[in-house]
């Protein structure tokens, strides 16, 4: 597991050589503590960092490591960890050994208590708690894929999105005011950049994809979009495709505009996709990027002129 620290450029080694691989790692949105699962067992890293002034000696990070709970007897956890809008809880999803049943959790992270939200699905992936709403957490399962809970109604699960035969629905992640963004349409290689508001159910589209008769993948995949993301100002939706660019809408007036490109060889299955994200003030963007031949971590800065909503769209090549 690893840091960077965007003020020096440091890249940060938060685990010693000797101790087994730590994964399906959240941080918290207010102190930057790390929850991470090593040895099927969840903990809280306390960060502790001193940047260095000067250049040529190394900023220091202390890592304090407390376990907060581990997974029941027969059980392991397997999907990513991540935290409840009050910082009060982690979900995780729970798979018995010899048995292809699967529970969705809530881990008190004071105490380590383990509330069952859902048990005994099957085909469960994208636990994600509302980083918004500390009662809300999605999940999803075929083949209706988008699902939620209220925590305060544990083992009802509610489908989101009526999904049609043949509809693409991919990638969902929340966003402000009980919103979220996904992908999808009714073609094949045709994907918009969607956002459903929980309440009333509808969907929109907030970047649209395009599609042609007779256009081949290669092309099609150039113009539909793949993965969506939101900022926590309300104000873009960073998108990415399969042949790695990287594109940003913006929320006020849906303008499309284009951040980078080529971050991925297209039509390499052994390559990540970009998976684009959010910095937690909304400024940049990170993403995985394969330009240099390794899945590379990117950091790029919105353009300060973007914030002017009028601002003339920069149109793929």
């Amino acid at each position: 597991m690893f840091g960077y620290l965007p003020a020096t450029g440091e890249l940060v080694r938060l685990q010693r050589p000797d101790q087994p691989v730590a994964s399906q790692a959240t941080v918290d949105f207010d102190s930057h503590d790390l929850y991470v699962v090593r040895d099927n067992v969840i903990y809280q890293w306390h960060l502790t960092i001193n940047l260095s002034a000067d250049t040529t000696v190394k900023s220091r990070v202390r890592v304090e490591e407390r376990p907060i709970t581990a997974a029941p007897q027969g059980t392991s956890f397997f999907t990513g960890l991540t935290e409840s809008a009050d910082g009060n809880y982690l979900s995780a999803g729970l798979k018995y050994k010899n048995s292809d049943k699967q529970d969705i959790v809530a881990v008190d992270v004071r105490t380590g208590a383990i509330q069952t939200l859902l048990a005994g699905w099957t085909g469960i992936s994208h636990v994600q708690f509302n980083k918004y709403n500390p009662y809300l957490l999605r999940f999803s399962h075929s083949p209706q894929r988008m699902w939620y809970i209220d925590v305060r109604q544990p083992g009802v699960a509610h489908p989101l999105h009526r999904q049609e035969p043949g509809e693409l629905v991919t990638h969902e992640d929340w966003w402000v005011n009980n919103q979220m963004t996904f992908c999808g349409a009714y073609r094949k290689e045709h994907s918009h950049v969607k956002v459903i508001d929980l309440a009333s159910q509808t969907v929109r589209i907030i970047g649209a994809g395009s599609w042609w008769e007779g256009g081949e993948p290669v092309e099609l995949s150039q113009y539909n979009w793949w993965h969506a993301s939101g900022a926590r100002n309300g104000r873009w939706v960073a998108t990415d495709n399969w042949h790695g660019h990287i594109a940003i809408i913006d929320a006020r007036t849906t303008h499309l505009r284009l951040l980078s490109t080529g971050h991925r060889p297209y039509g390499d299955v052994g390559t990540e996709h970009p998976h684009v994200g959010w910095a937690p003030d909304s400024r940049s963007v990170e993403f995985t990027s394969h330009k240099r031949g390794n899945p590379d971590v990117v950091i790029t800065y919105l353009p300060e002129a973007w914030n002017d909503p009028f601002l003339p769209v920069k149109k793929l090549k």
